[in-house]
C-alpha cells in the first residue's frame, strides 16, 4: 500500500477493510492504562499506527490523571511507564515499529 507523508511528518494510510480488535473507542470509556496499551500493540500489528498513537496518548493520559494539591499541579510526574510510552509514540513516529512494541511491552511489565 503506498504511503502518502502528511504534514507533521507522519505518514497518511488510505481507509481499508479492518480486521480484529476493535480500537474505535467511545470518549467516555472507562478503560485502564494497561487496556489501551494492549490495544496499541493490537493496532500497531495491524499496521494501524495512527490508531496506536492515539491509544498510547490515551493511556498515557490515564496514567498522568491524578489527584494532587494545587500547589504541585505543575510538577511533572517521572513514571517510567509513562516515559516508556512516549518512547514508544516517538518510535512510531520514526516508523519503528519493533522499538515501539519493545517499549509497549516495558510499559506493561512496569504498570503490573
Amino acid at each position: 500500500m503506498q504511503e502518502l507523508i502528511q504534514a507533521g511528518g507522519l505518514p497518511f494510510q488510505m481507509p481499508r477493510q479492518q480486521t480484529g480488535v476493535d480500537t474505535k473507542l467511545p470518549a467516555d470509556d472507562r478503560r485502564s492504562a494497561t487496556d489501551f496499551v494492549k490495544l496499541a500493540q493490537t493496532a500497531i500489528i495491524q499496521g494501524r499506527i495512527h490508531d496506536a498513537l492515539d491509544l498510547i496518548e490515551r493511556g498515557q493520559t490515564r496514567l498522568l490523571d491524578r489527584s494532587v494539591a494545587l500547589n504541585q499541579t505543575f510538577d511533572p510526574i517521572k513514571d517510567a511507564p509513562i516515559e516508556r510510552l512516549s518512547v514508544a509514540r516517538q518510535a512510531l513516529v520514526d516508523r519503528d515499529r519493533a522499538a515501539a512494541l519493545g517499549a509497549l511491552g516495558s510499559a506493561l511489565a512496569e504498570m503490573r
